[in-house]
């Protein structure tokens, strides 16, 4: 016994900074049996062990001598797995000490991780729309008020409890969003009109400006020039900067929007160089996609209108029907595309692989020449019959069905969520519009909306000048 306590006696004691003890409690609260490995540990503060820690362990709802719960504490200091476990516990989440609650807590330090972790935990808030609270969120942790505003974006698809939340879409529109919608649209329909006009029905000699028509053509693609370096510098870099670059090319708008303006641009020199058949083809090429790529770009706009919004709506739904559709298809296609090849080589729509692609592709909207298998002789004559008739039978007959009945499907579920889905497109387009703006200007806006949709948010300041941080963060020292 005496060689075991001289033992125990010999072992030597570690010393840990405020902060580094803090979070080895943390730890072992999480995970108890991490408590053997460093049992010799001392605060250096004052001395404590890790008995002392465990002796004066609270309940999880007990208060301390400041006021403060433990949870309270732990959002504070940005302690998530303390925070975890503290909820499994049975922790109130939403307890407060005075007016501060965790989740108050986080967001006066400023901690954007934790208060986007607090707002996805049942009970830390109560789930309704508080100017107050968001015009304390918007200053202190702007970055999580898209996360605040997913809630009730929810709401809105799932029940009838997101009129704050439409009522909010409204303000926005009206206070901002009308005008800057207005102006780009302007620009854009500009910049369509004097690209596709001289494209389609001007001369390709233009530059030579022998006749007033050729003026006209140059002056037009001067202003289509000058509208898409708008549109790309002043316009999209603008929400991309706003949004941040990843999450700016997860959208398809964003995709198509930014590449036809780069084409614009990087056409210009098609323009001027000297035409043989080969430029002339290229040029000709180049420009034809540019032309779809704006008119489909235009469908961005037409989300503004709740009509119109509602069926762009059902066609990206539908969109992702046709892509599974086609996952299916291909099989079937490829497969068939090589068989004729083999079969009817040679003859008219069968001449290469390509050609053979796009015939037996054809054939699913009913573009059908028999000729070729007729004119067919001796068992190239059945296998081909027989070939066409399981393609049409399994390709067309079978696999377009189940398409129509997908979509049918589909053109349901978004008709009954009608309301929700127009909604959604307009709020969608808002939003885009509301990334463009600068820090300043947004924060201007969301002020001048708070002042309009709930005056008494300045009572705001008398809480947060109540509101102190006990806590403060101990010196990092070297052992």
């Amino acid at each position: 016994m005496e060689a075991e306590d001289s033992s125990a006696a010999a072992q030597t004691w570690y010393f840990l900074p405020d902060a580094a003890f803090d979070a080895l409690v943390a730890q072992i609260l999480v995970e108890p049996e991490s408590a053997r490995e460093t049992p010799f540990v001392r605060r250096k503060d004052d001395g404590s062990t890790l008995l002392h820690v465990v002796a004066g362990w609270k309940h999880s709802e007990q208060i301390d001598g400041s006021g403060w719960t433990p949870l309270l504490e732990a959002a504070q200091e940005g302690q998530f797995a303390v925070c975890q476990a503290l909820l499994e516990a049975g922790a109130t989440p939403d307890l407060p000490c005075g007016e501060v609650t965790p989740l108050h807590a986080a967001v006066e330090v400023g901690n954007e991780e934790m208060v986007r972790w607090l707002l996805r935990q049942p009970g830390t808030w109560p789930r309704r729309y508080n100017g107050e609270f968001f015009a304390f969120l918007l200053e202190k942790v702007p970055e999580a008020v898209t996360d605040y505003l997913d809630v009730f974006a929810t709401v809105l698809n799932h029940s009838h409890k997101g009129y704050e939340a439409v009522k909010y879409t409204d303000l926005k529109w009206h206070s901002f969003a009308r005008t800057m919608f207005r102006q780009e649209l302007t620009a854009y329909t500009l910049l369509v009109a004097s690209y596709f006009i001289p494209t389609v029905w001007g001369s390709p000699d233009w530059i030579h400006l022998k006749t007033k028509t050729h003026k006209m053509v140059a002056a037009l693609r001067f202003i289509s020039w000058l509208l898409s370096i708008f549109l790309l510098l002043c316009v999209e870099r603008s929400e991309c900067r706003g949004e941040g670059v990843r999450r700016y090319f997860s959208s398809f708008w964003n995709w198509i929007g930014v590449t036809t303006y780069a084409a614009i641009i990087c056409s210009i020199p098609l323009e001027f160089i000297s035409f043989s058949e080969l430029t002339q083809q290229a040029r000709n090429s180049v420009l034809a996609l540019i032309i779809v790529c704006l008119w489909i770009n235009l469908l961005q706009f037409l989300q503004m209108s709740r009509n119109s919004g509602l069926i762009i709506a059902m066609m990206v739904h539908m969109v992702k029907d046709i892509y599974r559709f086609f996952l299916l298809y291909s099989v079937f296609l490829l497969g068939f595309s090589g068989a004729f090849y083999l079969l009817l080589g040679g003859t008219s729509g069968y001449e290469t692989f390509t050609t053979s692609f796009i015939t037996v592709y054809l054939m699913l909207y009913g573009q059908l020449t028999y000729d070729n298998f007729k004119d067919a002789k001796g068992y190239t004559w059945y296998t081909s019959n027989f070939l066409l008739l399981v393609h049409l039978l399994s390709a067309v007959v079978v696999l377009l069905n189940i398409l129509i009945a997908m979509m049918a499907t589909t053109y349901a579920e978004v008709w009954d969520a009608a309301e929700a889905e127009a909604l959604q497109s307009h709020a969608q387009a808002i939003v885009r519009l509301e990334k463009a703006l600068t820090p300043k200007v947004r924060r201007e806006k969301f002020l001048e909306l708070l002042a309009v949709s709930k005056p008494k948010a300045g009572t705001r300041s008398t809480r947060e000048r109540q509101y102190t941080v006990q806590k403060e963060e101990e010196p990092q020292e070297d052992l």
